[in-house]
């Protein structure tokens, strides 16, 4: 037999292999090539929203700056508007003033018309009186004429005193009639006077007649100017008021596009932090599944899991987000390491099982080594779930598991590899600071700006319980808690051929020949 040539069953194994070489490979370049063109989509979209963003604003802001010139324009016609109107109140109120003198002026002068007249009546009646004393001195006359006869017929001595007496009446007469004459005269220039008067003040009421007409078509225009301006300061006022709201409106617009664009980059921004997280998620799996050859026991193993874990978990700028990341294994005394071991004896377990500590990383140095723990090296196991509610992130911790809390003190070994032997429960307290679940606040919670914490857990083939503990000093949401289920179906397959074989520390020795899933497959049947 050629001991250089394989069999047909080993070159099957090597095809087999290959393949699963092949698909693996595959299936990582697949999603790198899918990450890729979500990530370069992502980002044209986010480019193109935003520039259509952009311009929309753009134009918002045009829109405001213009409607803003149109109701500083309204409010500048309004201005001036109400500044003409206030004038043309003003002259109106004066022509009213006016016309209502103009109208006293008139009537004045018609009562002064009507005194003229009836001074006019007063000057006839003293034209007919003068008449008559005209008629009385021509008899005075006669009769100073008829004394002047008789006193001659009555001789020198009779007649002496008659004739005097004519005299007298005669000078008398003649007295009366000059008299007469000046007042007749004086009563024509008064009539004369009067009659002037009487045709001036009809021309002057004529005129004042025509004047208030004219005022009062004046002021009739100013009122329906007035009016029209009150219609236009109206209009303008309503201009004013359309213009301000729909300024308003476009400023509503501008916050609701402003809002928009927030929302557009919170949006995008979840998106980058979905796919930040799904990229990291897949990059932490796709590196546990390529767990290292040369591993030989599960400490160094769980070392692996938890620097790989802390490790991805890293901010825009590539620090780390992870304030703390531990793995624990439950088990019985007699499987406890020297270091174990050493941190029991003050704090022995009445259940005869401790969580102990496999792995440990953290932004402190003294907490990147097992052996520097104070307090969780060894965690001792009480006999209840009653006495287990001293340590409330542990209870919380199981609970969330769904694993009654006696099975993992009295475990049976687990023959079921299959998901079944995992729990799909997970711990998670969105907010640390205040929580029942972690006392320790003030050494750890908030000098160490400790966000969220999440636990994940499941079953290893002889019954031991693992938990993995995340300390983050980012926000945590069950969104992402829910991404990182396969966490416990990935720590679980790296540790369990180390289980099966109770190869669990380094000062245990080297295995002499690779324990894989398979051999484990095989072993338990």
């Amino acid at each position: 037999m050629n001991m250089g040539k394989k069999t047909r069953e080993e070159q099957s194994c090597d095809f087999e292999r290959e393949g699963w070489k092949f698909e693996r490979r595959l299936m990582l370049e697949l999603i790198d090539s899918s990450q890729n063109l979500v990530e370069s989509s992502l980002s044209s979209y986010k480019t193109g929203m935003m520039q259509d963003l952009e311009q929309v604003s753009e134009i918002l802001d045009k829109m405001v700056s213009g409607v803003g010139e149109v109701a500083d324009a309204a409010d500048t016609l309004l201005s001036a508007v109400t500044a003409q109107k206030g004038h043309l109140d003003s002259i109106a109120a004066g022509q009213t003033s006016i016309d209502k003198n103009s109208q006293s002026g008139v009537e004045a002068m018609e009562e002064f018309s009507l005194s003229i007249e009836n001074l006019g009546e007063l000057s006839l009646l003293l034209k007919a009186m003068i008449a008559d004393n005209h008629d009385i001195a021509e008899q005075l006359h006669l009769l100073s004429i008829n004394g002047s006869i008789e006193a001659a017929r009555a001789g020198t001595v009779v007649g002496a005193p008659f004739k005097v007496v004519a005299q007298e009446i005669s000078n008398l007469s003649t007295k009366a009639g000059e008299i007469i004459s000046q007042q007749e005269d004086s009563v024509n220039h008064i009539g004369e006077v009067i009659e002037s008067l009487t045709s001036g003040n009809k021309e002057i009421v004529d005129r004042i007649k025509s004047n208030g007409a004219t005022i009062a078509e004046a002021a009739a225009s100013i009122q329906n100017i007035n009016n029209e301006m009150g219609q236009i300061a109206s209009g303008a006022e309503e201009l004013s008021a359309i213009s301000h709201q729909f300024s308003a409106a476009i400023s509503q617009m501008q916050q609701a596009v402003e809002r928009l664009q927030e929302n557009a980059n919170k949006f995008f921004l979840s998106l980058q932090n979905e796919f930040d997280f799904n990229k990291t998620v897949t990059s932490i799996f796709t590196k546990l599944i390529t767990r290292p050859e040369e591993t030989t026991n599960m400490e160094e193993m769980a070392k692996w899991i938890i620097d790989t874990i802390y490790n991805h978990f890293l901010d825009e700028q590539g620090n780390h987000t992870l304030a703390l990341a531990r793995l624990f294994v439950s088990l019985p005394e007699e499987k406890l390491d020297s270091t174990a071991a050493q941190a029991t004896k003050n704090k022995q377990s009445a259940s005869g099982r401790y969580l102990c500590l496999m792995a440990t990383k953290g932004s402190e140095e003294a907490w990147n080594e097992r052996a520097r723990s104070v307090h969780h090296k060894a965690i001792p196991l009480p006999r209840s779930q009653q006495e287990l509610e001293i340590m409330p992130m542990l209870a919380e911790m199981f609970r969330n598991m769904k694993v009654n809390y006696q099975r993992i003190i009295s475990p049976v070994i687990n023959d079921d590899l299959s998901a079944a032997s995992l729990t799909d429960g997970y711990m998670l307290v969105e907010e640390t600071v205040g929580s029942r679940f972690i006392p320790a606040q003030d050494d750890f919670i908030k000098p160490y700006g400790i966000a969220s914490e999440l636990g994940y857990g499941g079953i290893l083939p002889s019954g031991a319980i693992f938990t993995c503990f995340l300390f983050s000093k980012s926000p945590i949401s069950h969104h992402m808690a829910d991404g990182l289920r396969l966490l416990s179906s990935a720590i679980q397959q790296a540790l369990l051929p180390f289980d099966l074989k109770g190869l669990y520390w380094e000062e245990h020795g080297v295995v002499p020949e690779l324990v894989t899933t398979a051999a484990v497959t095989e072993a338990i049947g």
